[in-house]
């Protein structure tokens, strides 16, 4: 499953995500979901390549910044499809991870990028996929609400397979999963993205 897929997975199960809108030229432009943007906007590129970790993306840009960053993107990729949607503050951010009979949880306070590029989480749970019985943590569990808590651990009963999520919950108060893709155990869990 590449980003695209996942974006559109994402949608087809009904899960919170930005109101994003998918473009292949600054001409497509609508501003979907411009009533939200607080901070700028975020591009992010799809190809259809299977196989398609780190290809570029940018946040908190103006309008203008969005479609100089699409122009400079489609130079390298003359076949990519572009996400845009009003980028947000992070409260805290996770990546989820179903692998098997585990659900694996970690959670970092702010910015995202920390735990995807530098592994660092504030808290890691794991669980028994299908009772949801704790198996181990490490790191403060207050860092999760009871409410966050029932959100993720309710994915259980929508995500099928060995798959990834990431999600965040915003300074104004809204909770998204903005990225889900194939779990490959070979991989680190937070170096996915």
């Amino acid at each position: 499953m590449n980003k695209l897929e996942g974006l559109l997975e994402i949608e087809r199960l009904k899960l919170p995500h930005p109101k994003w809108e998918f473009v292949e030229d600054v001409s497509e432009l609508r501003w979907i979901g411009e009533e939200d943007e607080y901070v700028g906007w975020t591009v992010r590129t799809c190809t259809k390549s299977i196989e398609e970790f780190y290809l570029p993306h940018a946040n908190w840009l103006t309008k203008e910044e969005v479609k100089r960053k699409i122009s400079e993107f489609k130079k390298k990729f003359p076949e990519a499809i572009f996400v845009v949607y009003p980028s947000w503050e992070f409260i805290k951010a996770a990546c989820i991870g179903f692998y098997e009979n585990q659900i694996i949880i970690e959670v970092v306070k702010g910015k995202i990028q920390r735990l995807l590029y530098k592994g660092l989480p504030d808290l890691t749970i794991i669980y028994e996929r299908f009772s949801t019985r704790e198996l181990f943590h490490r790191g403060n569990k207050n860092l999760l609400s009871e409410k966050e808590y029932r959100m993720l651990l309710s994915l259980k009963y929508k995500i099928e397979g060995n798959k990834i999520l990431q999600w965040s919950h915003t300074t104004n108060e809204k909770y998204f999963f903005h990225d889900l893709r194939d779990y490959k155990p070979t991989l680190p869990l937070t170096n996915l993205f």
